[in-house]
């Protein structure tokens, strides 16, 4: 790709007219590491006279916990009362850009005061993915016609903590129990307690300026705010650089030391390209297309991160609840393909957390969504180790819920879950299979039966050949739809017993499309694969709309961010269009690219290969890595193997 297309793919910006819509771009230019999240509030904001901020910073441990802002940070003219905080007519230019490739946000700014002096301000920001406790900010002001020394302020802001703040419905519940003042000898800190006298963190934070000559200024903790200062005198055209650094450790071990900004920045930069080399998508005609593929992936290696592993950290619930119980299943099944096709690693540790959660009280929609997860992820990286343990766990915990359950409220959604459990066995060698039966303590006649029930569920079809699950309900139909395809719908219909009519399938997802509520993130993406192999115009229509629209109608802070459409993009992208499609015995190509996609390439694992597929034209490519084993592939019925470091084309259009 030419050097201006790559840099338009990697780079999202805000435009000047857009400035004044702060929510525009709070959660869309939020920063995270896959354990801190920091969402994109100008440090300055906190420096006006509004009441109480809002929350900033959160941590995701096993639940999320609001956290004091300590990116507070503002100055003044020494000698002068007000504190930097431009109003939108002061500025001569400014622009606001997030650089996927590195993971940080940059403002670049030409500020007038009702004085006229003119100041260059550039702020960074990064939420470290070298160190998973590390939150870095750097201004960087230029005197463009004045000189002389300023007042630099650095606030630990408390007052979200502390009074009525307004949090989002997806941070319900992380208000901290306890929030206790702490007087280190240099810079900030409390000590936060989370919510229920849960997890104690401390956080501390650090102001350094280099550049000019400071010193330091005074420091003061009153019960809503704390801050630390300092006098810099700065000559005309001359830069100063002002970095703030915040720190959140568990409250009973030493606080980190403060890494200094610039090679922390290497350090995250070096991260970045490391997980971005996992995750390849180009479209050279279509800059739009892939820039908007890598900011819905920036979300979720964002959210779910190398550093998350051993944290016992789930994908977190950015979207506001529907008020449902178990709202948040079939988004993080959605999102798990993304994470088991490019950083298997990352969809384990998901899989192990919801494996710990997963019980008889959980809601009812984790027993179908999770084993679906489950499945697919085994599918495609054929870890038998996470089988034995994790997954297996799962699937079991599943199975016995939908015994339990009245034969009426079994449905399709518990035929593929008794299914898969039933078929544990066929996937294990008869060490692990016996080491599972022993924890989890399964008696001898449960695989049997689950197979029995999965075979007997309740299969409802309206008159006119339309499929429903039990109660009527067209969302989950077209999720049930999505998610297996049109083969894999078949196939499971036909397992139950089903012997639905000729033309069932489109009927039944213009059927629910049509009678369903207005789009969300999530349905469109749901849309989009339920259609893919009925009305290719209509799914790409949706695709589109689900994959641009974290961008072109950028989420306001109440709604949150939707993982599950983020990574459900990717799904319909690599699964509905391109074809790919793991079995248990390879990997079966079903390709039904729309007319409008071409040129696009990708970069998947699949069973320990590394695989780019890439679609041109009429001809959908293949090219495996070296060093690994053949790659078995089922296209149009026929079996074929594809060796290392192999190129395999067949025509799909």
């Amino acid at each position: 790709m030419a050097g201006a297309d790559a840099t338009a793919a990697d780079e999202v910006s805000i435009a000047p007219g857009e400035r004044a819509d702060a929510a525009s771009r709070t959660l869309s230019f939020g920063l995270g590491n896959g354990v801190l999240f920091v969402l994109a509030v100008d440090p300055e904001v906190a420096f006006g006279h509004e009441g109480p901020s809002d929350p900033v910073c959160f941590f995701a441990g096993g639940r999320l916990i609001d956290l004091p802002n300590g990116l507070a940070l503002s100055w003044r003219h020494d000698g002068e009362v007000a504190w930097f905080r431009p109003r939108p007519d002061q500025f001569l230019r400014c622009e606001h850009r997030l650089r996927l490739s590195e993971g940080i946000a940059v403002r670049e700014a030409l500020v007038e005061d009702d004085a006229g002096r003119q100041t260059l301000w550039r702020e960074t920001r990064l939420v470290s993915l070298a160190h998973a406790h590390v939150v870095l900010l750097r201004w960087e002001l230029t005197p463009q016609n004045w000189s002389g020394p300023i007042v630099v302020r650095s606030l630990l802001d408390l007052r979200a903590q502390r009074q009525a703040a307004h949090h989002p419905a997806w941070a319900h519940g992380g208000e901290p129990h306890d929030v206790h003042d702490l007087l280190p000898d240099d810079g900030l800190a409390v000590r936060v307690t989370g919510p229920g006298a849960g997890q104690a963190l401390r956080v501390d934070v650090s102001l350094r300026t280099s550049g000019a000559p400071c010193r330091q200024a005074g420091r003061a903790h009153d019960h809503d705010q704390s801050y630390q200062q300092r006098r810099v005198e700065l000559a005309p055209g001359a830069a100063v650089c002002i970095d703030v650094a915040m720190t959140v450790v568990d409250a009973g071990v030493a606080p980190v030391t403060v890494p200094a900004f610039d090679p922390e920045l290497e350090r995250h930069r070096a991260a970045w390209q490391g997980l971005w080399s996992r995750v390849q998508v180009s479209a050279p005609q279509d800059v739009p297309l892939e820039r908007a593929c890598r900011f819905n992936a920036f979300h979720l290696l964002q959210a779910v991160s190398p550093l998350s592993v051993g944290r016992d950290v789930g994908l977190p619930a950015w979207s506001a609840p529907d008020g449902a119980p178990g709202h948040d299943a079939w988004d993080e099944t959605m999102a798990l393909p993304f994470y088991s096709l490019h950083l298997p690693a990352l969809a384990r540790e998901l899989l192990n957390h919801r494996a710990r959660r997963l019980g008889p009280q959980s809601a009812r929609p984790w027993h179908g969504a999770a084993p679906m997860g489950v499945w697919r992820h085994h599918l495609a990286t054929r870890d038998r180790a996470l089988l034995e343990h994790a997954s297996g766990d799962v699937l079991v915990a599943a199975a016995r819920f939908w015994v339990d359950r009245a034969a009426s409220e079994r449905s399709l959604v518990a035929a593929w879950a008794l299914r898969c459990a039933a078929g544990l066995r066929d996937h294990l060698d008869e060490a692990a299979w016996s080491r599972l039966c022993a924890r989890v303590q399964l008696q001898a006649h449960e695989p049997a039966l689950w197979h029995d029930l999965s075979r007997s569920v309740t299969v409802p079809w309206h008159t006119d050949g339309v499929l429903a699950l039990p109660g009527g309900d067209g969302a989950d139909t077209l999720m049930l739809l999505h998610l297996l395809g049109e083969d894999g719908a078949n196939d499971v219909l036909a397992h139950a017993g089903g012997r639905p009519a000729a033309g069932w399938y489109a009927r039944t997802v213009h059927h629910h499309i049509a009678a369903s509520a207005p789009a969300t993130a999530v349905s469109r993406v749901v849309r989009a694969g339920a259609l893919a192999a009925v009305d290719p115009a209509a799914s790409w229509a949706n695709f589109h709309a689900a994959l641009h629209a974290p961008l072109n109608e950028r989420p306001v802070r109440d709604e949150g961010l939707s993982f599950g459409a983020m990574g459900g993009v990717w799904d319909v992208l690599l699964r509905h269009y391109l074809g790919l499609q793991p079995e248990a015995d390879g990997l079966r190509l079903r390709p039904r690219p729309p007319d409008a996609l071409d040129r696009v390439s990708v970069r998947v694992c699949l069973a320990g290969h590394w695989v780019t597929v890439q679609l041109q034209g009429k001809e959908l490519t293949l090219h495996t890595s070296a060093g690994a084993r053949p790659l078995a592939l089922r296209f149009d019925e026929q079996f074929h193997e594809v060796g290392p470091e192999s190129t395999w084309s067949i025509r799909c259009r």
